[in-house]
Order: structure tokens, then C-alpha cells, then sequence
């Protein structure tokens, strides 16, 4: 009986230190937004837990996708919010905003995080002239590519595609539909945009009758590495 109790304090001794050396999962830097919910929250599904914290009225959900009416006042104002978080930073590192998107032709601000000025950092995916465009803004200056590089009619209406705007150590790119569409040499330094939120649909609150809104459906929106 001795015998049979030492080898299962034994086996539990094993187990623990196998738990105890077996490493947390921890979440990937940026956030997964799948917007499949038809109420409450968009959640972050990364494991960031980057969840929205206010969803603007002129959206509705369908369980696949959230569409974006125009906006006809500020009580139709189709604009998501989330809080700044550190895995929205993305500092120096090489990262990717995916969106697939079925948009209408206007300029329009799809998802950003940061202000434009003159101090200000941001990164952003929007529409300008029936175009996508990708912005990094940064401490190396504000690098633009997509319509800001002369790419134009990559917007195709009432078709869902599937935009990408990417930041690598050398080079910012704008790829739809898996074809790399525009790409400029370019290091936008450090994106510093603590204490600014993500916002999805149009600029953030205060922006008057000049949000930029996006009008059309998302099926999902990522930030990662």
C-alpha cells in the first residue's frame, strides 16, 4: 500500500512540475474583429480582448457582416469605437490591416487609430476617389501609398473584396484581392498612437458633419503581425 501511494504522489509531483514548466498562452500583438455578433459588443476574438466600447446607430448586423448606412445626422452615425490598448501600437514593427469589405464609392474612412496633424501618428485604411488607400504615419514622417501613389479604381462597388495595407521594415504596400496593387519604398519610423482609440466606419466623435463616414458592409476587420 506504501508502495502504491509513493508512486502516486510521485506521479502527482510529475504533473505538477510539467504544468509549471509548460508555458501560458499568451494573445498575438493586434486584434481579430469578425463582427458576427447581432448585439452588444464587437468582440475581439485575438485574445486582446479589444472589444468595441460604443457602436454608432446607423449600423446594423446581420450575424455575418455589419453594414454602415449613410449618414443622415448624428443619430445615424455609423462609427465604432475601441479603447487604445497596447496591442494596438504597433511601434516599429512590421504589421498588417485586413479588411474585407463590400464598399460604395465615396471617400471614406474604413479603420483608423490615431489623428492626422502635424505631430499627430496614425495608422488608417480608407477610400479616397474610388480608391483604397493605406497610411502609416509615424516619427519618419507620413507615408501614404494606393491613391496617394497615383493606384486609382481598385474600389469595385457592390463586390466584396479583400484589402490588405502592409507595413514592412523597407516597404508599405496596398494589396486587394491578393494582388499586391501599389507599393512604395518607405519607413514611417515608430506609429506612437497611445491614448488614441480605434475607429471603424468614419473619424472619431467631434468630428462635426465631417466624419468621413464608410458606407457599405464589413465582414471583418484584423490588425496583426
Amino acid at each position: 500500500m506504501r508502495v502504491h501511494r509513493t508512486m502516486a504522489a510521485a506521479a502527482v509531483a510529475m504533473a505538477f512540475v510539467m504544468l509549471l514548466a509548460t508555458p501560458a498562452s499568451a494573445a498575438v500583438w493586434g486584434a481579430n474583429w469578425q463582427m458576427n455578433e447581432t448585439s452588444g459588443a464587437m468582440r475581439d476574438s485575438s485574445g486582446n480582448n479589444s472589444n468595441s466600447s460604443s457602436i454608432g446607430a446607423g449600423i446594423s448586423r446581420n450575424g455575418s457582416s455589419y453594414v454602415f448606412a449613410a449618414p443622415g445626422g448624428p443619430g445615424s452615425r455609423g462609427i465604432i469605437t475601441v479603447p487604445d490598448k497596447a496591442n494596438l501600437r504597433p511601434g516599429t514593427g512590421t504589421f498588417t490591416i485586413e479588411a474585407r469589405l463590400l464598399p460604395k464609392i465615396g471617400d471614406r474612412n474604413i479603420v483608423q487609430k490615431g489623428t492626422y496633424s502635424s505631430t499627430a501618428h496614425q495608422w488608417k485604411m480608407e477610400i479616397v476617389n474610388s480608391s483604397y488607400n493605406c497610411i502609416f504615419k509615424g516619427s519618419g514622417g507620413d507615408q501614404r501609398v494606393g491613391n496617394a501613389t497615383g493606384v486609382k479604381n481598385t474600389v469595385k462597388p457592390g463586390v466584396w473584396q479583400t484589402v490588405k495595407c502592409e507595413r514592412t521594415p523597407t516597404q508599405i504596400r496596398l494589396v486587394v484581392d491578393g494582388q499586391v496593387r501599389a507599393t512604395k519604398n518607405a519607413n514611417p519610423g515608430s506609429i506612437g498612437t497611445s491614448g488614441k482609440p480605434v475607429t471603424i466606419g468614419g473619424k472619431a466623435n467631434g468630428c462635426g458633419t465631417h466624419c468621413d463616414w464608410y458606407v457599405g458592409s464589413i465582414d471583418y476587420i484584423k490588425v496583426y503581425r
